[in-house]
């Protein structure tokens, strides 16, 4: 019931809700309706549930992932087959279940960025244009132009910092995770092994 009907159902209805939102995404960009909030908090444009829809569950999947893996390096006690290829299944399920959705709504956001920058760059050349022709400069003029050509620079600057890959640092925490019960007990056994050489030098005065 658990394996065979419950998760599988549960995962399958997961994907297809990330699913329905990256075509709703794609599908916004398409028609030109997709903007970008530079300055949102989440720091992903506004995007930021999408990318917790694919890493919320990446979390609960090493934890249970996690606790047979720390087992099968505690009873081996060294970097055995039957461990690495557990580390291993984990760590490459992890980075799939990561990467296949990030880099579809990267392209889109890779897109919208670079409509948006374009779009501010004309005005930015709309804005320079108009003091280069002027035949009738004045210094407020001048002014003017220069806070709007500077003022378009720093929200291309913002638009260009928004990640193209959001929650990547918690992709590395969670593999950093998952590989912590096998860096432990590689440092256990290598203690244990060199623990009789180490302690001599350490009891000495």
């Amino acid at each position: 019931y658990l394996f065979v009907w419950l998760l599988p159902y549960i995962a399958l209805l997961h994907i297809a809700i990330l699913t329905v939102a990256l075509d709703l995404v794609r599908a916004a960009r398409l028609s030109g309706k997709l903007k970008l909030l530079p300055f949102h908090p989440d720091g992903v444009g506004g995007l930021g549930f999408l990318p917790g829809l694919v890493t919320q569950p990446l979390i609960v999947a090493v934890l249970f992932g996690a606790v047979p893996t720390a087992s099968a390096f505690y009873i081996h006690r060294a970097a055995d087959v039957t461990p690495l290829m557990g580390l291993t299944t984990l760590v490459l399920t992890i980075g799939i279940a990561y990467f296949v959705p990030i880099l579809a709504l990267r392209a889109d956001i890779v897109a919208t960025k670079r409509a948006m920058v374009e779009k501010l760059r004309w005005l930015q050349q709309a804005s320079f244009s108009q003091v280069f022709e002027s035949r009738k400069l004045s210094f407020e003029m001048l002014t003017s132009g220069n806070e709007s050509i500077d003022c378009f620079e720093k929200l291309c600057v913002a638009i260009k910092s928004i990640s193209n890959y959001p929650h990547l640092r918690r992709l590395i925490g969670l593999i950093t995770l998952a590989m912590t019960p096998a860096v432990s007990a590689l440092i256990g056994k290598l203690y244990e092994d060199l623990g009789p050489v180490i302690q001599p030098w350490l009891l000495k005065p």
